[in-house]
């Protein structure tokens, strides 16, 4: 499955975050770049509470900040992504960084439940990808991919 790329105020409204937008110098550089998203997220077996999404990503200059939000509930759709929508919400915790060291990443992130929230279950869910470095001109930026993925949850989950 191929995630696609959203816009810059999509990526503001879902992570919170106040990011200026790049110069045209950003786009002489490699990155940023998400590559792919992995389709499935796999819930922990002997901890329902935390959930993994694999991604692979690049980029150059100084990691910022990276956020993953995995969604789940009937109201939830590609209009209506938000939390306010969701039953079932996992993010990352704080203080994912990404490696922005040019190279392409492939890692496994882990995502925890959000209090308050219920615990993924197997079926669909919306999944966020976000990332936040420094480019080489000095500015803050991001990459973003959004789209479906399948939870596979443990039985009785």
């Amino acid at each position: 499955m191929r995630f696609r790329t959203v816009t810059l105020a999509a990526a503001l409204a879902a992570s919170a975050v106040i990011v200026p937008a790049t110069s045209a110098s950003a786009a002489a550089e490699t990155s940023p770049e998400v590559a792919w998203v992995n389709n499935n997220v796999i819930v922990n077996g002997s901890d329902p509470n935390t959930a993994y999404i694999q991604a692979k990503y690049s980029c150059e200059g100084e990691g910022v900040h990276l956020w993953t939000s995995v969604k789940q509930g009937p109201e939830i759709s590609e209009e209506n992504s938000t939390s306010d929508f969701a039953v079932s919400w996992y993010e990352t915790p704080e203080g994912p960084v990404p490696n922005c060291d040019g190279k392409t990443h492939v890692t496994r992130f882990a995502v925890s439940l959000a209090d308050g929230w219920e615990p993924l279950v197997s079926g669909p869910a919306w999944v966020q990808f976000v990332f936040f470095y420094v480019n080489s001109a000095g500015e803050v930026a991001r990459a973003a991919d959004v789209g479906w993925a399948t939870v596979k949850a443990p039985a009785g989950h």
